[in-house]
C-alpha cells in the first residue's frame, strides 16, 4: 500500500512539475497577443526578457521602431538607417559582434537572415538575432508592427503598441487619399528602381502605394518587383516615378525617350528610401507623389517638414498639363491658407498654458493637452473624447491637422504647431 501511495505521489509531482514548465514557456505571437510580455517567441526566436540594448540593421525596421516610439533601447544601427532621429547611433554591420557587445547590445534586428557563421559569432557574444521581413501589403503591416513591437517591448505591451501605431499610419493614409480630386479618369503610373527590370509590382506594399495616390499601377500583375523592362514601352504609363538619376537615363534611352511621360515632363524622381521604409515614411511617399502631380493640394512649411520641402522643390511642371480636372472651388480652398499659415495675420484666442506648453506628444497629459484637444475638436479633427490625455485618438487628430496644414505627420505637437492651431488661417477638416 505504501509503495502504491509513493508511486501516486511521484506521478502527481511529475505532472505538476511538467505543468509548471509549460506555464513558464514562451508565447508565440504568431498565434496572437501574449498574456505576458516575456518570455515570447517571434519567428522561432525566444526572448526571455526585454533586450537591454538593440542594434537595428534594417532601414525598414528602424522606420517602424521610430513610428512606434520604441527607440529608447537602440544602441547601434546600420549605415542605411539614415533617419535623422538615429543619427547619434554608431554604424555597425552584422559582422561587428564584439563591438555590439561592448555597446551593450543583446538583440540584433535584421530583415534578411544572417549566415550560420554570423549567427554563431553573435551568440558567442551573448547576442540574439531576430529576422523580421518587410510587409507585402496593408494587412501584412500589422504582422510587421506586431513583431517589431513585441521584440522591443514585449508580447503584450509592445504587441498592442505596435498594432496601434500601424493603425494610425493607415488612418492618416486614408485621409491623404481622400484629398485626391475626383476625376472620371484613373491615370496609369509606375515606380522604377532601375532600368534593369526592377519596379514596384502588385504583390509589394510599395506597389500598392501607387493606388493610394490614386493611380493604376501598370505593373500590378507582376511579382517580386521584377518586370520585363521592354513592357514599359507597351504600358506607356501616364506618370513615371523613379529612383534618383533615372530621369536622365530615360530621356537619353533610345527605347524609352519617346514615352508619353518622358516627352511631356511627367517623370518624377524620388528618394529611393521612400519606397523601402514602412513606418511613417509611407505617408511621405504618397504625399510626395501627390505633391508632384497635384501641387495645389499642399501647403509646405519649410521649418517643419524637410522631407516635403525637398519633394516639392523637385516638382516638374514643364508640360503645363493638369493630370485631372479639378474644380475651381477645390483649387481655391486648397490654396487659401498658404499666405498666412505661420500666424502672421490673425490669431484665435490662445490660453497662456498653450502658449507656453512646449512640445506635447503621445503620453503627455494635463490642461494644455485638454485645451489642444478642444481646439482640434473646433477644427473638426477630434473623433474621440476630450480627456486631457495625449492618446491614440489625439495623435491621429494631430497627424491629420499636420497633413492638411502642410506639416510632416509626426504626430508630435511642437510649440510652433500649437501656435498654428490657434491661427485664424488654420485649415479645418471639412
Amino acid at each position: 500500500m505504501k509503495t502504491w501511495k509513493r508511486c501516486l505521489a511521484l506521478g502527481l509531482v511529475t505532472i505538476v512539475t511538467a505543468m509548471m514548465f509549460v506555464g513558464c514557456g514562451s508565447s508565440d505571437i504568431s498565434e496572437g497577443i501574449a498574456t505576458n510580455d516575456y518570455p515570447i517567441t517571434i519567428n522561432g526566436v525566444t526572448l526571455n526578457s526585454q533586450p537591454e540594448g538593440v542594434a537595428v540593421l534594417s532601414e525598414n525596421i528602424a522606420d517602424v521602431i521610430l513610428t512606434g516610439g520604441f527607440e529608447a533601447t537602440l544602441k547601434a544601427k546600420s549605415a542605411e538607417c539614415t533617419q535623422e532621429d538615429l543619427s547619434i547611433l554608431p554604424n555597425l554591420t552584422i559582422d561587428d559582434a564584439e563591438e555590439m557587445k561592448n555597446l551593450g547590445v543583446t538583440l540584433v534586428l535584421v530583415d534578411e537572415a544572417p549566415t550560420e557563421q554570423q549567427t554563431a559569432a553573435l551568440q558567442e557574444q551573448g547576442i540574439q538575432v531576430l529576422t523580421i521581413s518587410p510587409a507585402t501589403s496593408r494587412d501584412d503591416c500589422k504582422r510587421l508592427y506586431r513583431e517589431v513591437g513585441s521584440a522591443m517591448a514585449g508580447g503584450n505591451t509592445g504587441y498592442s503598441k505596435g498594432e496601434r501605431a500601424c493603425d494610425n499610419v493607415f488612418y492618416t493614409l486614408d485621409d491623404i487619399t481622400r484629398l485626391i480630386p475626383s476625376s472620371g479618369t484613373q491615370y496609369t503610373a509606375c515606380y522604377l528602381y532601375d532600368l534593369e527590370g526592377h519596379a514596384a509590382t502588385g504583390d509589394s506594399l510599395a506597389g500598392s502605394l501607387l493606388s493610394y495616390a490614386g493611380f493604376f499601377n501598370c505593373f500590378s500583375n507582376e511579382l517580386n518587383n521584377e518586370i520585363d523592362i521592354n513592357y514599359l514601352s507597351i504600358a506607356n504609363p501616364y506618370y513615371i516615378f523613379c529612383a534618383e538619376g533615372l530621369k536622365e537615363q530615360l530621356e537619353q534611352s533610345e527605347a524609352f525617350r519617346n514615352l508619353d511621360a518622358v516627352q511631356n515632363g511627367r517623370v518624377y524622381e524620388m528618394d529611393s528610401a521612400l519606397m523601402q521604409r514602412q513606418g511613417n515614411t509611407i505617408l511621405d511617399t504618397v504625399t510626395t507623389m501627390l505633391e508632384h502631380v497635384y501641387p495645389e493640394l499642399f501647403v509646405t512649411n519649410n521649418s517643419d517638414s524637410s522631407a516635403q520641402s525637398d519633394a516639392s522643390s523637385g516638382t516638374d511642371t514643364a508640360s503645363g498639363e493638369t493630370p485631372a480636372e479639378t474644380s475651381s472651388a477645390e483649387t481655391s480652398s486648397a490654396e487659401e491658407p498658404s499666405a498666412d499659415i505661420s500666424g502672421t495675420q490673425g490669431t484665435v484666442t490662445k490660453p497662456d498654458v498653450v502658449a507656453n506648453a512646449g512640445t506635447l506628444q503621445y503620453g503627455s497629459s494635463g490642461e494644455a493637452v485638454r485645451l489642444m484637444q478642444e481646439r482640434l475638436d473646433e477644427l473638426g479633427y477630434m473623433f474621440t473624447d476630450v480627456n486631457g490625455i495625449f492618446d491614440d485618438g489625439t495623435m491621429q487628430a494631430v497627424q491629420d491637422f499636420q497633413l492638411l496644414n502642410g506639416y510632416s505627420t509626426s504626430g508630435i505637437a511642437t510649440q510652433e504647431l500649437l501656435d498654428v492651431m490657434y491661427n485664424s488661417s488654420a485649415v479645418p477638416r471639412t
